[in-house]
């Protein structure tokens, strides 16, 4: 006999995820998504070596290979003037297996979306925003949405960083704002700049470079939320090429752009009788290195292992508290991480202050091991 469906409450890359993780253990679910268009939000490019390894193990490859993605083997920090100052060969000090992915975000969420229809077990609602959660006797027993009301033993919140289901049922979380933002904007690819991912760190900001597949790149300009002005369309050239001189002003063609602030939180809970956050919906991060999509495909995984052969509501509710207690445990190191990156990266001193630094974990490479190790999430 078929399992009851879980039913999913967003369905972007986390929400989208859960379902495919769930559909190859056999169990079916239902994803609700209030947008029209699943692919929408153009958020992280970077997938790291474990979160490939799990959009292959549920079947998701060849609808990711689809949108041609780049692999890197190599991150680098330099200064405004092109020096060098950190450089990170992961194939050369994990193995040649290991690799950094960029891939747009949307195609990302179109694989997902692609592989869960394929499985036959994931029913997506688009155009479907669910209001409440439906509570009786102290349990949820799944969502009310302007359309009707969807039923299940298990509902998972994952529609994002800002939920207001989350913070009505599970508490508000903890939230630390930066202060800053990210202008992200895509140009044409910049040859000097395609074998590896960068971060610029000079004395006058803190700037990302991304290859992104198409013949494009991703630049990030890294600046106060409250200052002025702030990096826009018109003023764009000279903001990038003002921290990162060795930019040619040609080649820097707008094509498109989002803002970003940067900001991270953590939910009170992660699990109620009958509901389980996921992504962002239970922590954001500091985007640096590329962590938050990443940790949302870990949440995906381990959630449906705990939850597949999980029968009756004891059974879930048991599964889904020890899936709250594990990933909690296990996103404290990136909290930590992610946080001192993102600090370092937002102090107009952040060079003079950390050259030194960078320098030596340069020079060091067990330290520089340890750091691949984290960023590629080999355990």
């Amino acid at each position: 006999m078929t399992a009851e469906p879980v039913l999913i409450v967003g369905g972007g890359t986390s929400g989208l995820a859960a379902a495919v993780a769930l559909a190859a253990r056999g169990r079916p679910s239902i994803v609700l998504e209030s947008r029209q268009h699943f692919d929408e939000i153009d958020r992280g490019d970077m997938v790291h070596h474990d979160g490939i390894s799990l959009l292959r193990g549920w079947g998701v490859g060849p609808d990711l290979d689809s949108g041609d993605p780049l692999s890197l083997r190599q991150f680098r920090i330099i200064d405004g003037d092109g020096k060098k100052l950190f450089e990170m060969k992961i194939d050369a000090l994990l193995g040649p297996q290991y690799r950094f992915t960029a891939i747009r975000h949307a195609d990302i969420a179109r694989a997902l979306h692609a592989a869960a229809t394929r499985s036959g077990l994931v029913q997506i609602v688009p155009g479907t925003r669910a209001t409440d959660l439906l509570v009786h006797d102290g349990r949820v027993h799944g969502v009310a949405t302007r359309a009707g009301e969807y039923h299940a033993s298990l509902t998972v919140v994952a529609n994002g960083g800002r939920s207001a289901l989350r913070d009505t049922h599970f508490g508000k979380p903890t939230v630390f704002e930066y202060g800053t933002s990210l202008f992200n904007v895509c140009v044409p690819a910049l040859p000097e700049f395609r074998d590896s991912a960068y971060y610029v760190l000079d004395d006058s900001g803190f700037l990302v470079l991304i290859p992104l597949p198409g013949d494009q790149h991703r630049i990030g300009i890294q600046f106060a939320t409250a200052s002025a002005p702030r990096p826009n369309r018109a003023n764009f050239v000279e903001w990038a090429t003002r921290i990162c001189r060795v930019l040619d002003p040609d080649q820097l063609e707008f094509r498109e752009a989002n803002i970003y602030h940067m900001r991270r939180s953590i939910g009170q809970s992660w699990w109620i009788p009958g509901a389980v956050a996921l992504g962002d919906a239970a922590h954001v991060v500091h985007p640096a290195g590329g962590q938050g999509m990443n940790l949302g495909f870990q949440d995906a995984e381990a959630l449906a292992a705990g939850v597949a052969t999980a029968d009756g509501t004891a059974a879930l509710d048991k599964a889904c508290a020890r899936y709250a207690k594990r990933r909690r445990k296990a996103l404290n190191p990136v909290f930590r991480r992610t946080h001192l990156i993102g600090k370092a990266g937002s102090q107009q001193t952040a060079l003079s202050a950390n050259r030194r630094l960078i320098e030596t974990v340069d020079r060091t490479p067990p330290l520089k091991k340890a750091l691949a190790k984290r960023l590629a999430y080999v355990r």
